[in-house]
C-alpha cells in the first residue's frame, strides 16, 4: 500500500502581499490629503461653534441678570485682542467697558479650542451685551491655515451669521 501525503499551503504568496501593499500605498496617497483637509475644516468649525455658543450664553446672561455683560479675551487682567488667550464673560458692574477684576463679577472663563486659525475682532473690546441688545455691529475674521478666510458677523440685535 502506498500512501501519498497531500501537502497544502496556507497563507499568501509574496506576490499577493506585494500587490496588496502597492494598492494600499496608492489609496493612502489619495486619502491622506483629504483627511488632513477634513480635520482642518472640523477644527475651524469647532472653534466657530464654540465662540457662537459662548456669545449666545453671554446674551442669555444679560437677559437674566438685566445688567451689562461683557466678553473679551484677557491677558494680565486686561482685555486683549488675542482670541487664543483665556476669554472671560463678566458683569460689567460700573459699565466701564473694561475688565476690572476688583469690581467686575466673572461669570465664566474659557479657552477656544486650540487650532491654527487666526481670529480677529474688528471693533473695540469688550463685546458688551445688555438686556436689550448688543451694543454695536461687529465681526470676527477667521483665517485658517487651509481654506479661505470667512467672517462671523454679530449684528446689533445679537444675531450671529457666517459670511464667506
Amino acid at each position: 500500500m502506498h500512501f501519498s501525503r497531500r501537502t497544502t499551503t496556507q497563507g499568501f504568496s509574496l506576490l499577493q502581499l506585494l500587490v496588496c501593499c502597492a494598492v494600499l500605498g496608492g489609496l493612502s496617497q489619495w486619502i491622506l490629503p483629504s483627511m488632513v483637509t477634513f480635520r482642518a475644516e472640523q477644527e475651524n468649525q469647532q472653534t466657530r461653534f464654540a465662540l457662537q455658543q459662548h456669545v449666545k450664553w453671554a446674551q442669555t446672561q444679560a437677559l437674566m441678570w438685566q445688567r451689562a455683560i461683557a466678553l473679551c479675551p484677557v491677558k494680565n487682567n486686561t482685555c486683549f485682542p488675542d482670541w487664543k488667550q483665556e476669554i472671560v464673560i463678566f458683569i460689567d458692574s460700573n459699565e466701564s467697558h473694561q475688565f476690572e477684576p476688583s469690581s467686575d463679577v466673572i461669570l465664566k472663563r474659557f479657552h477656544l479650542p486650540q487650532s491654527a486659525i487666526k481670529i480677529t475682532w474688528n471693533q473695540t473690546l469688550p463685546l458688551t451685551f445688555t438686556e436689550h441688545a448688543f451694543q454695536r455691529n461687529g465681526s470676527w475674521v477667521f483665517r485658517p491655515q487651509t481654506g479661505d478666510p470667512y467672517q462671523l458677523t454679530l449684528s446689533s440685535t445679537g444675531r450671529l451669521h457666517k459670511v464667506n
